[in-house]
Protein backbone atom coordinates (compact mmCIF):
# COMPACT_ATOMS: atom_id res chain seq x y z
CA UNK A 1 0.00 0.00 0.00
CA UNK A 2 1.40 3.41 -1.03
CA UNK A 3 2.37 5.92 1.64
CA UNK A 4 3.41 9.57 1.90
CA UNK A 5 7.03 8.39 1.52
CA UNK A 6 6.23 6.88 -1.89
CA UNK A 7 4.66 10.15 -3.03
CA UNK A 8 7.72 12.01 -1.75
CA UNK A 9 9.96 9.79 -3.92
CA UNK A 10 7.69 10.39 -6.94
CA UNK A 11 7.45 14.16 -6.57
CA UNK A 12 10.56 15.24 -4.69
CA UNK A 13 8.33 17.27 -2.35
CA UNK A 14 8.63 17.32 1.41
CA UNK A 15 6.46 15.18 3.68
CA UNK A 16 5.18 18.41 5.24
CA UNK A 17 3.92 19.68 1.87
CA UNK A 18 2.31 16.33 1.05
CA UNK A 19 0.63 16.17 4.46
CA UNK A 20 -0.58 19.73 4.13
CA UNK A 21 -2.15 18.93 0.74
CA UNK A 22 -4.04 15.89 2.02
CA UNK A 23 -5.18 17.78 5.10
CA UNK A 24 -6.74 20.57 3.04
CA UNK A 25 -3.99 23.14 3.43
CA UNK A 26 -3.04 25.59 0.69
CA UNK A 27 -0.10 24.46 -1.43
CA UNK A 28 1.17 25.75 -4.76
CA UNK A 29 -1.01 24.68 -7.69
CA UNK A 30 1.97 23.00 -9.37
CA UNK A 31 2.69 21.02 -6.20
CA UNK A 32 -0.99 20.08 -5.83
CA UNK A 33 -1.05 18.73 -9.40
CA UNK A 34 2.17 16.79 -8.86
CA UNK A 35 0.85 15.19 -5.65
CA UNK A 36 -2.53 14.37 -7.20
CA UNK A 37 -0.87 12.80 -10.25
CA UNK A 38 1.52 10.75 -8.09
CA UNK A 39 -1.32 9.59 -5.85
CA UNK A 40 -3.24 8.44 -8.90
CA UNK A 41 -0.27 6.55 -10.35
CA UNK A 42 0.43 4.90 -7.00
CA UNK A 43 -3.24 4.23 -6.28
CA UNK A 44 -2.76 6.03 -2.97
CA UNK A 45 -5.90 6.16 -0.82
CA UNK A 46 -5.72 8.38 2.29
CA UNK A 47 -7.45 7.06 5.39
CA UNK A 48 -10.01 9.84 5.64
CA UNK A 49 -11.89 8.29 8.53
CA UNK A 50 -8.85 8.04 10.78
CA UNK A 51 -7.66 11.49 9.76
CA UNK A 52 -11.04 13.05 10.53
CA UNK A 53 -11.12 11.40 13.94
CA UNK A 54 -7.72 12.85 14.78
CA UNK A 55 -8.54 16.35 13.55
CA UNK A 56 -12.22 16.39 14.60
CA UNK A 57 -13.00 17.58 11.09
CA UNK A 58 -15.24 16.06 8.45
CA UNK A 59 -13.41 17.58 5.47
CA UNK A 60 -16.80 18.53 4.06
CA UNK A 61 -18.25 21.90 3.10
CA UNK A 62 -21.95 22.68 3.08
CA UNK A 63 -23.33 24.56 0.07
CA UNK A 64 -26.65 26.39 0.48
CA UNK A 65 -28.33 27.68 -2.69
CA UNK A 66 -31.72 29.29 -3.37
CA UNK A 67 -32.65 26.39 -5.67
CA UNK A 68 -31.10 23.68 -7.81
CA UNK A 69 -32.87 24.54 -11.06
CA UNK A 70 -30.79 27.55 -12.17
CA UNK A 71 -28.05 27.01 -14.75
CA UNK A 72 -26.12 29.80 -13.03
CA UNK A 73 -26.19 28.06 -9.65
CA UNK A 74 -25.41 24.64 -11.10
CA UNK A 75 -22.44 26.02 -13.02
CA UNK A 76 -21.04 27.50 -9.80
CA UNK A 77 -21.58 24.16 -8.07
CA UNK A 78 -19.68 22.30 -10.77
CA UNK A 79 -16.73 24.68 -10.55
CA UNK A 80 -16.55 24.47 -6.76
CA UNK A 81 -16.87 20.68 -6.71
CA UNK A 82 -13.90 20.22 -9.02
CA UNK A 83 -11.68 22.48 -6.96
CA UNK A 84 -12.76 21.14 -3.56
CA UNK A 85 -12.47 17.50 -4.63
CA UNK A 86 -8.93 18.15 -5.84
CA UNK A 87 -8.13 19.13 -2.23
CA UNK A 88 -9.91 16.13 -0.73
CA UNK A 89 -12.94 18.10 0.45
CA UNK A 90 -16.49 16.92 -0.26
CA UNK A 91 -19.64 19.02 -0.69
CA UNK A 92 -23.00 18.62 1.00
CA UNK A 93 -25.62 20.52 -0.98
CA UNK A 94 -28.87 22.03 0.29
CA UNK A 95 -31.50 24.09 -1.49
CA UNK A 96 -33.21 27.08 0.10
CA UNK A 97 -36.73 25.96 -0.93
CA UNK A 98 -37.89 29.57 -0.94
CA UNK A 99 -41.39 30.09 0.35
CA UNK A 100 -41.54 26.71 2.11
CA UNK A 101 -40.17 27.94 5.44
CA UNK A 102 -37.23 25.53 5.38
CA UNK A 103 -34.23 27.85 5.02
CA UNK A 104 -33.15 27.96 8.67
CA UNK A 105 -33.64 24.21 8.87
CA UNK A 106 -31.28 23.86 5.92
CA UNK A 107 -28.52 25.76 7.72
CA UNK A 108 -29.12 23.74 10.86
CA UNK A 109 -29.12 20.56 8.76
CA UNK A 110 -25.65 21.43 7.46
CA UNK A 111 -24.42 22.20 10.97
CA UNK A 112 -25.87 18.89 12.16
CA UNK A 113 -23.76 17.11 9.56
CA UNK A 114 -20.68 18.72 11.13
CA UNK A 115 -19.59 20.54 7.97
CA UNK A 116 -16.34 22.45 8.36
CA UNK A 117 -17.66 25.51 6.50
CA UNK A 118 -20.62 26.85 4.50
CA UNK A 119 -20.58 28.44 1.04
CA UNK A 120 -23.87 30.10 0.20
CA UNK A 121 -25.78 32.31 -2.16
CA UNK A 122 -27.78 33.63 0.79
CA UNK A 123 -31.40 34.60 1.06
CA UNK A 124 -32.72 36.96 3.70
CA UNK A 125 -34.43 33.99 5.36
CA UNK A 126 -31.08 32.21 5.70
CA UNK A 127 -29.37 35.02 7.60
CA UNK A 128 -30.37 34.03 11.17
CA UNK A 129 -29.07 30.51 10.68
CA UNK A 130 -25.90 31.72 9.01
CA UNK A 131 -25.29 34.17 11.88
CA UNK A 132 -25.57 31.32 14.36
CA UNK A 133 -23.15 29.22 12.35
CA UNK A 134 -20.60 32.03 12.05
CA UNK A 135 -20.95 32.86 15.75
CA UNK A 136 -19.98 29.26 16.53
CA UNK A 137 -16.81 29.54 14.48
CA UNK A 138 -17.99 27.91 11.26
CA UNK A 139 -16.47 29.83 8.33
CA UNK A 140 -19.05 31.22 5.89
CA UNK A 141 -18.40 32.42 2.33
CA UNK A 142 -21.24 34.34 0.64
CA UNK A 143 -21.53 34.52 -3.14
CA UNK A 144 -23.41 37.23 -5.09
CA UNK A 145 -24.04 39.58 -2.17
CA UNK A 146 -22.61 40.13 1.32
CA UNK A 147 -24.59 38.27 3.97
CA UNK A 148 -25.78 41.17 6.13
CA UNK A 149 -24.87 40.84 9.79
CA UNK A 150 -22.92 37.62 9.22
CA UNK A 151 -19.18 37.59 9.91
CA UNK A 152 -18.21 36.07 6.57
CA UNK A 153 -16.12 36.35 3.47
CA UNK A 154 -17.84 37.33 0.22
CA UNK A 155 -17.37 37.03 -3.54
CA UNK A 156 -19.46 39.54 -5.44
CA UNK A 157 -19.84 40.95 -8.92
CA UNK A 158 -19.70 44.70 -9.46
CA UNK A 159 -23.37 44.76 -10.44
CA UNK A 160 -23.53 48.53 -10.94
CA UNK A 161 -20.73 48.27 -13.46
CA UNK A 162 -22.42 45.26 -15.09
CA UNK A 163 -25.66 47.15 -15.71
CA UNK A 164 -23.71 50.17 -16.89
CA UNK A 165 -22.13 47.99 -19.58
CA UNK A 166 -25.58 47.18 -20.95
CA UNK A 167 -26.68 50.82 -20.96
CA UNK A 168 -23.42 51.90 -22.55
CA UNK A 169 -23.85 49.42 -25.41
CA UNK A 170 -27.39 50.60 -26.10
CA UNK A 171 -26.60 54.31 -25.95
CA UNK A 172 -23.54 53.83 -28.17
CA UNK A 173 -25.86 52.32 -30.78
CA UNK A 174 -28.21 55.27 -30.66
CA UNK A 175 -30.90 54.16 -28.19
CA UNK A 176 -32.47 56.80 -25.95
CA UNK A 177 -35.70 55.07 -24.87
CA UNK A 178 -34.31 52.25 -22.73
CA UNK A 179 -36.44 50.08 -20.43
CA UNK A 180 -35.29 48.04 -17.45
CA UNK A 181 -37.09 44.96 -16.11
CA UNK A 182 -36.14 43.77 -12.61
CA UNK A 183 -37.09 44.53 -9.03
CA UNK A 184 -35.55 45.77 -5.80
CA UNK A 185 -35.96 42.62 -3.73
CA UNK A 186 -32.26 41.82 -3.42
CA UNK A 187 -28.96 43.62 -2.96
CA UNK A 188 -27.87 42.42 -6.42
CA UNK A 189 -30.94 43.67 -8.26
CA UNK A 190 -30.92 47.01 -6.50
CA UNK A 191 -27.30 47.47 -7.57
CA UNK A 192 -28.16 46.62 -11.19
CA UNK A 193 -31.00 49.13 -11.34
CA UNK A 194 -28.81 51.73 -9.66
CA UNK A 195 -26.05 51.10 -12.18
CA UNK A 196 -28.45 51.48 -15.11
CA UNK A 197 -29.87 54.74 -13.75
CA UNK A 198 -26.43 56.21 -13.09
CA UNK A 199 -25.09 55.30 -16.51
CA UNK A 200 -28.13 56.86 -18.21
CA UNK A 201 -27.47 60.04 -16.23
CA UNK A 202 -23.77 59.99 -17.13
CA UNK A 203 -24.67 59.65 -20.80
CA UNK A 204 -27.25 62.46 -20.45
CA UNK A 205 -30.15 60.23 -21.43
CA UNK A 206 -33.42 61.19 -19.77
CA UNK A 207 -35.15 58.38 -17.90
CA UNK A 208 -38.83 57.65 -18.36
CA UNK A 209 -39.97 56.09 -15.08
CA UNK A 210 -42.66 54.19 -17.01
CA UNK A 211 -39.78 52.23 -18.54
CA UNK A 212 -38.65 50.89 -15.14
CA UNK A 213 -40.79 47.81 -14.51
CA UNK A 214 -40.68 45.94 -11.22
CA UNK A 215 -41.87 42.35 -11.46
CA UNK A 216 -41.39 38.96 -9.86
CA UNK A 217 -38.27 37.18 -11.00
CA UNK A 218 -39.88 34.50 -13.13
CA UNK A 219 -40.60 33.82 -16.77
CA UNK A 220 -44.20 34.91 -16.24
CA UNK A 221 -42.99 38.04 -14.46
CA UNK A 222 -40.81 38.98 -17.43
CA UNK A 223 -43.63 38.24 -19.84
CA UNK A 224 -46.07 40.44 -17.89
CA UNK A 225 -43.52 43.27 -17.65
CA UNK A 226 -42.90 43.27 -21.39
CA UNK A 227 -46.65 43.27 -22.06
CA UNK A 228 -46.92 46.45 -19.96
CA UNK A 229 -44.14 48.09 -21.96
CA UNK A 230 -45.82 47.19 -25.25
CA UNK A 231 -49.04 48.90 -24.14
CA UNK A 232 -47.31 52.25 -23.68
CA UNK A 233 -48.14 54.96 -26.21
CA UNK A 234 -44.43 55.55 -26.74
CA UNK A 235 -42.63 52.25 -26.49
CA UNK A 236 -38.97 51.83 -25.57
CA UNK A 237 -36.64 50.90 -28.39
CA UNK A 238 -34.59 48.61 -26.15
CA UNK A 239 -34.98 46.63 -22.94
CA UNK A 240 -32.52 45.34 -20.34
CA UNK A 241 -33.68 42.32 -18.31
CA UNK A 242 -31.94 41.98 -14.96
CA UNK A 243 -32.25 38.17 -14.68
CA UNK A 244 -32.26 35.22 -17.04
CA UNK A 245 -35.84 34.18 -16.18
CA UNK A 246 -37.31 37.66 -16.77
CA UNK A 247 -35.35 37.77 -20.03
CA UNK A 248 -36.97 34.56 -21.26
CA UNK A 249 -40.38 35.93 -20.33
CA UNK A 250 -39.77 39.24 -22.11
CA UNK A 251 -38.68 37.45 -25.27
CA UNK A 252 -41.79 35.26 -25.06
CA UNK A 253 -44.05 38.32 -24.90
CA UNK A 254 -42.32 39.88 -27.90
CA UNK A 255 -42.76 36.70 -29.93
CA UNK A 256 -46.43 36.43 -28.92
CA UNK A 257 -46.95 40.00 -30.11
CA UNK A 258 -45.39 39.25 -33.48
CA UNK A 259 -42.43 41.52 -32.78
CA UNK A 260 -38.89 40.67 -33.79
CA UNK A 261 -35.57 41.20 -32.02
CA UNK A 262 -33.80 43.47 -32.84
CA UNK A 263 -35.96 44.90 -35.68
CA UNK A 264 -38.81 45.95 -33.39
CA UNK A 265 -37.11 45.88 -29.99
CA UNK A 266 -33.46 45.58 -29.00
CA UNK A 267 -32.67 43.28 -26.10
CA UNK A 268 -29.90 42.80 -23.51
CA UNK A 269 -30.13 40.04 -20.90
CA UNK A 270 -28.19 38.97 -17.83
CA UNK A 271 -26.56 35.55 -17.47
CA UNK A 272 -28.17 34.17 -20.63
CA UNK A 273 -24.99 32.94 -22.31
CA UNK A 274 -26.26 29.40 -22.94
CA UNK A 275 -29.60 30.54 -24.37
CA UNK A 276 -27.86 33.32 -26.28
CA UNK A 277 -26.10 30.74 -28.45
CA UNK A 278 -29.36 29.00 -29.34
CA UNK A 279 -31.36 31.96 -30.65
CA UNK A 280 -31.37 33.70 -34.00
CA UNK A 281 -30.08 36.30 -33.73
CA UNK A 282 -27.73 35.48 -30.87
CA UNK A 283 -28.60 37.51 -27.78
CA UNK A 284 -26.50 40.25 -26.24
CA UNK A 285 -25.97 39.38 -22.59
CA UNK A 286 -24.06 40.62 -19.55
CA UNK A 287 -22.34 37.54 -18.19
CA UNK A 288 -20.92 36.83 -14.76
CA UNK A 289 -17.68 34.85 -14.96
CA UNK A 290 -18.93 31.71 -13.24
CA UNK A 291 -15.55 29.98 -13.17
CA UNK A 292 -14.00 33.00 -11.44
CA UNK A 293 -16.84 33.10 -8.89
CA UNK A 294 -16.43 29.39 -8.11
CA UNK A 295 -12.65 29.65 -7.88
CA UNK A 296 -12.67 32.70 -5.61
CA UNK A 297 -15.30 31.26 -3.25
CA UNK A 298 -13.49 27.92 -3.04
CA UNK A 299 -10.10 29.54 -2.43
CA UNK A 300 -11.54 31.65 0.39
CA UNK A 301 -13.05 28.59 2.04
CA UNK A 302 -9.85 26.54 1.67
CA UNK A 303 -7.94 29.41 3.25
CA UNK A 304 -10.31 29.41 6.23
CA UNK A 305 -9.99 25.63 6.61
CA UNK A 306 -6.20 25.69 6.49
CA UNK A 307 -4.97 25.44 10.10
CA UNK A 308 -1.67 27.04 9.09
CA UNK A 309 -3.22 30.07 7.38
CA UNK A 310 -3.04 33.41 9.17
CA UNK A 311 -6.20 34.66 10.87
CA UNK A 312 -7.51 37.46 8.67
CA UNK A 313 -10.55 39.74 8.95
CA UNK A 314 -13.45 39.01 6.57
CA UNK A 315 -12.37 39.29 2.94
CA UNK A 316 -14.47 40.59 0.03
CA UNK A 317 -13.47 39.72 -3.53
CA UNK A 318 -15.05 41.93 -6.21
CA UNK A 319 -15.17 40.49 -9.74
CA UNK A 320 -16.18 42.10 -13.03
CA UNK A 321 -18.84 40.98 -15.48
CA UNK A 322 -18.30 40.93 -19.22
CA UNK A 323 -20.53 42.12 -22.05
CA UNK A 324 -21.02 39.40 -24.65
CA UNK A 325 -22.24 40.97 -27.88
CA UNK A 326 -24.67 39.06 -30.07
CA UNK A 327 -27.07 40.37 -32.65
CA UNK A 328 -29.99 41.52 -30.52
CA UNK A 329 -29.12 45.24 -30.40
CA UNK A 330 -29.99 47.26 -33.47
CA UNK A 331 -28.11 50.41 -34.39
CA UNK A 332 -30.33 53.47 -34.57
CA UNK A 333 -27.52 55.76 -35.64
CA UNK A 334 -27.84 57.31 -39.05
CA UNK A 335 -24.92 56.66 -41.35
Amino acid sequence: MATYHDIRRETGLSLATISKYFNGGNVLDANARAIADAAKRLDFQPNNFARNLRSRRTRSVGVLLPNLSSDFYLSILAGMERRLRARGVTMLICADHAGEGETEDAVDFLRGRMVDGIITIPSTRALPGLRRAADRGIPVVAIDWPAQGVVSDAVIIDNEEAAALAVQRLVDRGHRRIAFIGNSSTWTLRARERGARRQLARRQVSLNEDFIISTNLSVEGGRSAMQKLLLLKERPTAVICATDATGVGALTALAESGLRVPDDMSFVGFDMRRLARMTDPALDTVSQRVDDLARAATDLMLMRLDPDAPSLPPQTVVLHAEYVAGGSVASLRRS
